[in-house]
């Protein structure tokens, strides 16, 4: 009673607890489990399942298995159905109706038989397909195993094995650090090494004896940090390829399990099939031995009675091994679960480190960074300071050798008044001293830039085959960049002006030196070099006007219109929404002009740059609102025609 109240506790017990706590327990056994275990382990998984998958081949391939024998006593009794079914279907189309009724009476007998071969034949066929699937699960799992074994048992990888994935840098500052390649192996001369030894003698040599020691370090802790970030990725690589490889087994375990269920429930109802057929076979006997049958047909039934006790008793050896099986699985999954969470742990572990690694070379790479601006200011800065010192004394000296240099040929030339003399003097100090410019501020530039690693070489090339190109083909080029430089300098326009060049008015979206871009009210973009502008408008630099001419007609009293219009523009300059646009009250010019049916008024207002035809559009709308309500009339074109007839009648049709 007490073991009985023990086991019926522990199935009272929730389930997830019971998950939790084996969980927690595998974790920390997992955790603990070395290589060596590990791979005693995986030996042992992969020894288990060969054995099975030989197991499952033999049973799938033995021809007295129960799918042959299933297959068989089906068979033997489904065409014996069909023949007395048609038998006595022949008997009763004959008209033999009692030896018909007596083929259907064994017939119905035979039916039942029929359908318990055919249900065992169909358990047969089940288990052959389960059978079939765990056999390539199980293969999958092996291969599996032996991946995840092949890979603890390997040579650990060189730090840079994994060429291909190494950065050229490192390739290439190896040898320059250290005289070795990446591997720690001497490098070997190629053809191109041995065919010029003097190149490498000469400038290579010069060049590392010239190198600073501290740009040395730099190379060698490059490399090194790069060497480390590439074994970090190697082992980050590793424990995700174990993550994957534990998560596919317990995949493949899963499977395994609901395999072997499938199996004990097909083995069940095998159990239940074999003790109806044998409960049958058993009432046939006694009906047999009532009836009085012969000593051979009772011994026959008695052998099947028997055949059938034997394979009860192997169906249920059967469910016990599936039973034992998922106990085993649902151990071994248990087990894998804790050892995918130690390995998911690992690989955070290991991404993490690989990263800092990463972050490192960054750092060490990123010429920007606090350190190498360090390395780099005590390597390289002195010399660019020195350079820096030196173009600023050579142009000092410059400027000190003009003024003697003017009084001596002041002094010294002939013909000419001095002042005459002064002046030649400064023209050819000024031609020498923008010579001098040119030659050491670029020279300096060009120092400089060495210093920061960029090889002069192509620049030097490349302001040859630009200073080329402008002699040849370039005078419309060169001119259109210099009045480019002009505009700009003066400040005619600026980029949202509003201007007209030659004829061609719009606002201005782009300036270059070479061009300037217009959009004019139609959206059409217009491109005009700066060598074709010979005169440019500009209608909104600075501020601009609102030009307002109102016509009204000769019998308005004109002084009471002035008056109208100037209190509308003051009107719109105190109005929230337009105050910021416009700059002063209206200022009116007074009468204009005199038109055939009107008297033209005009005023301005000063307002922002591009905001007159807001103003203007605003205004102009109040002006007509206004003259109407006041009855001021805005005079149109008309034309009055007189006839005159004499009166004598129109002739009729």
């Amino acid at each position: 009673m007490i073991g009985r109240a023990f086991v019926l506790a522990l199935f009272l017990i929730p389930s997830d607890l019971l998950a939790v706590a084996q969980s927690h327990k595998d974790s920390e056994i997992s955790a603990q489990l070395s290589d060596a275990e590990r791979i005693a382990q995986l030996q042992r998984a992969i020894a288990d399942g060969q054995t099975q998958v030989r197991k499952l081949k033999t049973r799938l391939d033995d021809p007295n298995s129960e799918y042959a024998l299933a297959e068989k006593a089906f068979t033997e009794l489904d065409d014996q159905f069909t023949a007395s079914k048609k038998l006595a279907d022949k008997l009763r189309a004959e008209g033999k109706t009692q030896e018909a009724d007596a083929t259907e009476a064994s017939l119905n007998e035979l039916e039942n038989k029929r359908q318990l071969a055919r249900e065992r034949f169909d358990l047969a066929i089940e288990e052959r397909k389960a059978m079939q699937q765990q056999l390539s699960t199980l293969e999958e799992k092996i291969a599996t195993d032996q991946t995840m074994l092949a890979r603890l048992t390997a040579p650990p990888p060189k730090k840079n094995q994994d060429a291909s994935e190494q950065p050229e840098a490192v390739s290439s500052e190896a040898p320059k650090a250290t005289g070795k390649s990446p591997d720690n192996k001497a490098l070997k001369p190629d053809a191109k090494t041995k065919s010029a030894p003097s190149a490498e003698s000469g400038v290579g040599a010069e060049e590392k004896k010239n190198q600073p020691l501290l740009e040395e370090e730099a190379n060698q802790e490059l490399v090194e940090a790069k060497q480390e970030a590439t074994s970090k990725k190697q082992a980050a690589t590793l424990a995700k390829a174990d993550a994957r490889s534990l998560a596919d087994r317990s995949k493949q375990t899963d499977e395994d399990i609901a395999l072997e269920r499938k199996l004990l429930s097909t083995a069940r109802q095998k159990v239940s099939n074999i003790e109806r057929s044998r409960d049958a076979l058993r009432a046939e006997l006694r009906k047999r031995m009532a009836d009085g049958a012969s000593w051979s047909e009772l011994a026959d039934l008695r052998q099947q009675i028997a055949d059938g006790t034997k394979r009860l008793s192997d169906a249920r050896k059967q469910i016990q091994r599936h039973r034992d099986r998922i106990d085993s699985l649902q151990s071994e999954r248990a087990d894998l679960q804790s050892q995918q969470l130690a390995a998911v742990t690992a690989v955070k572990k290991k991404q993490a480190e690989a990263e800092a690694a990463q972050k490192q070379v960054e750092r060490l790479e990123n010429p920007l960074s606090p350190q190498n601006i360090i390395k780099w200011l005590v390597a390289h800065g002195p010399r660019v300071l020195l350079t820096l010192l030196g173009m600023i004394v050579i142009l000092g000296g410059a400027r000190i050798f003009e003024r003697r240099f003017v009084t001596w040929v002041a002094m010294t030339a002939r013909g000419g008044t001095l002042e005459d003399r002064e002046n030649r003097a400064r023209t050819l100090v000024s031609v020498l001293h923008n010579a001098v410019r040119v030659v050491v501020i670029g020279g300096g530039l060009l120092m400089i830039v060495n210093e920061f690693g960029v090889n002069i070489i192509p620049l030097l090339g490349g302001a040859a085959v630009l200073g080329l190109a402008a002699a040849f083909g370039a005078q419309n080029l060169v001119r259109d960049y210099f009045y480019g430089f002009i505009i700009l300098l003066e400040n005619q326009y600026t980029v949202n002006d509003v201007i007209e060049i030659g004829g061609t008015s719009g606002l201005v979206e782009r300036i270059t030196l070479r061009i300037t871009v217009l959009r004019d009210l139609q959206g059409t973009v217009h491109f005009i070099p700066h060598g074709t502008i010979d005169k440019v408008s500009n209608m909104t630099h600075g501020w601009s006007r609102a030009l307002f001419s109102v016509g009204v007609a000769y019998k308005e009293d004109v002084d009471r219109v002035m008056d109208v219009l100037v209190s509308l523009g003051r009107e719109l300059r105190h109005d929230p929404k337009f105050a910021d646009m416009i700059l002063d009250d209206p200022e009116m010019l007074g009468v204009d002009s005199f038109g055939e049916s009107e008297v033209v008024i005009k005023f301005f207002i000063k307002t922002r740059t591009l905001k007159q035809w807001a103003v203007k559009r605003e205004l102009q709308r109040r002006i007509k609102y206004k003259f109407d309500e006041l009855g001021i009339e805005i005079p149109y074109p008309h034309r009055t025609i007189y006839h005159h007839y004499s009166g004598s009648a129109i002739p009729g049709p």
